[in-house]
Parts: C-alpha cells; sequence; structure tokens
C-alpha cells in the first residue's frame, strides 16, 4: 500500500512482486506562457481537440514559431493510444502475447498526430533538440517525460515561465499515461548480511526525505504516497512540471509498462511505425497493420531484432 498502484504494477510478475520501481518516468508536455498569452491562449489544454486547436492558433498568432514538438518514442505515443480507449497488449495493459495496434484508437492516435504534421503544426525530434529549441523560444510546447523536466528547465533559464499538463484526454474522456523507470531487482542466494544491507538501502531510498530530495532535483515524482505527500506544496506551485507528474502517478488511467522483454522489441517497431505515417511515408492503417503483424512475432519469440 505504500506504493502507487502503477509504480507497485510495474514490478509485479506472475502475482509476485520482483522489482521495486527506483524512479518514475512519465509523459508531459511542456509549454512557453508568453507565447501561449500572445496567442491568447488563456490555460491549458485538457483534450487533444483543444491541444490540436492550441496548435492552429499558435501558427496563427505567432507564425515564426513551431507550435508543437514530439518526439518519435513509445512513451510518447502510447498515452494518445490508451486515452482514445486503446491498450497495450490485446485486451489488456501488461498480460498477454499478442498487440493491439490495428484498433480504432491506434488508428485515432497515428491519423492525428498525421494531421498535426500535414498543416505544419508538428515537429518530430529527439529530446535534446526538442529542449534547445524550446528554450530558445522556437517551439511552443513540446512533449516529454518527467526525466526531462530539470533539463528543460536548465535550456530555458530566465527566457519565460514554463508551464506543463499531463498528455490531454481522448474519447475515453480521460488522460492516459505509462508508467515506466528504472528499479531494484530482488534477487536471491545472497548471503543474510548482504539482504540486511540491500534492505537498509532500500528502505533508506523509500523513505518520504529521499523522495523529496530526488524528485526536487531530477524531476521524477515519487513512487510512494508517503513520498508524494511529503512533497512542499510550495514546490509544486513554481514547478508546473512535477506537480503535473505526481497527479499523473496518482491517476488510475496510469498504466504499467508491460515487464516482459519482447516489449523493448515492440517499442522500437513502434517509433518507426508512427515515424512513417505521421510522415506520410507510409499510409496510417498499412503502418498499424505492419506494425502488428511484426509486435505479435517479437511477442510470441518467433522474431527477434
Amino acid at each position: 500500500t505504500t506504493f502507487t498502484p502503477a509504480a507497485r504494477s510495474e514490478g509485479l510478475w506472475k502475482g509476485k512482486q520482483n522489482r521495486l520501481q527506483a524512479h518514475v518516468k512519465l509523459s508531459q508536455v511542456l509549454y512557453n506562457e508568453t507565447l501561449f498569452q500572445k496567442a491568447g491562449i488563456t490555460s491549458a489544454p485538457t483534450t487533444w481537440k483543444q491541444l490540436a486547436a492550441d496548435a492552429a492558433a499558435i501558427k496563427v498568432k505567432e507564425p515564426g514559431v513551431i507550435p508543437l514538438g514530439w518526439k518519435d518514442s513509445s512513451a510518447h505515443i502510447l498515452p494518445a493510444i490508451i486515452s482514445n480507449g486503446g491498450t497495450l497488449l490485446k485486451d489488456s495493459n501488461s498480460v498477454g502475447r499478442s498487440v493491439a495496434f490495428t484498433s480504432s484508437a491506434a488508428v485515432k492516435a497515428f491519423s492525428y498526430f498525421q494531421s498535426l504534421y500535414s498543416a505544419g503544426e508538428l515537429q518530430i525530434h529527439h529530446g535534446t533538440t526538442l529542449r534547445e529549441d524550446f528554450g530558445a523560444g522556437k517551439m511552443a510546447m513540446i512533449d516529454g517525460t518527467s526525466a526531462g523536466y530539470a533539463k528543460a528547465l536548465a535550456a530555458v533559464g530566465t527566457n519565460f515561465k514554463v508551464g506543463a499538463f499531463v498528455e490531454p484526454a481522448g474519447s475515453t474522456g480521460h488522460p492516459a499515461n505509462m508508467d515506466e523507470g528504472l528499479g531494484f531487482v530482488l534477487p536471491k542466494g545472497h548471503s543474510k548480511a548482504q539482504d540486511e544491507a540491500a534492505t537498509t538501502f532500500v528502505e533508506w531510498w523509500f523513505h518520504p526525505t529521499q523522495q523529496v530530495y530526488w524528485a526536487e532535483h531530477t524531476g521524477f515524482a515519487p513512487e510512494t504516497r508517503p513520498g508524494i505527500e511529503a512533497m512542499p506544496a510550495s514546490f509544486l506551485k513554481t514547478h508546473p512540471g512535477m506537480a503535473s507528474t505526481v497527479k499523473a502517478v496518482r491517476s488510475p488511467y496510469t498504466v504499467p509498462r508491460p515487464v516482459s522483454d519482447a516489449y523493448n522489441e515492440v517499442q522500437a517497431s513502434l517509433d518507426t511505425a508512427w515515424f512513417n505515417a505521421v510522415t506520410g511515408k507510409e499510409a496510417v492503417r498499412a503502418a498499424l497493420q505492419a506494425l502488428q503483424k511484426q509486435a505479435d512475432g517479437y511477442m510470441t519469440g518467433t522474431s527477434q531484432i
């Protein structure tokens, strides 16, 4: 009960806790508050439809600015699929040997980004480029994760105030996110002294004081409820990226990344399929059908990268 549901589930395998998540990596969108004000946008979008409308407004009001920057990485793609009613695996977010990329939710998510790209309202880059362009005022919004929040703030410096929001709600009426991150594995076969030393360290790591210190200095939200409750309200008020991450980690719609090693290969294929579909190199449905076949091969072990 100490851990948030997603953080605890992230280490479950066949009903047993084999891993304790050491930090929480969640998706979020950062925005330039000054550019929002100039475009007449008074609040952060809460739906994908509103996000598209804001991007269009920025393109009109600030023609020299790229409205939205996105990373072609699964952590930044999957929340849109889930918030539109999709799942990470067939009929489930954690268990199974088949994916679900030919769903209407996946088609809707891919088509959404393709529409933004074709309208000249979206550019796709790696994280470092996104943060640099954002900090220089060349991009109004960038997608990222809690892992990059502190880096984004460093890139911005004192140039402008940075706002943040979780990836918005889809047709389900609620936002969604995927919890992933490094963790502590619980091994067997060590001496009693080694086990006691490991236990002492893990207990220290998950103490609320350490959870808060780590969160304030890295951008990663606490994994435990006591850690979240110990976060100073003053810090959350001045660090909206952390506030949005805390909101996401508490959400019942944040799901853990599938444990299966094969899902690493699935994610790599997803990145490529999404990029090709969004940039028009492949039709959306064709890209998803090819992805479904390839990813199922990885999940069943009949294919490998």
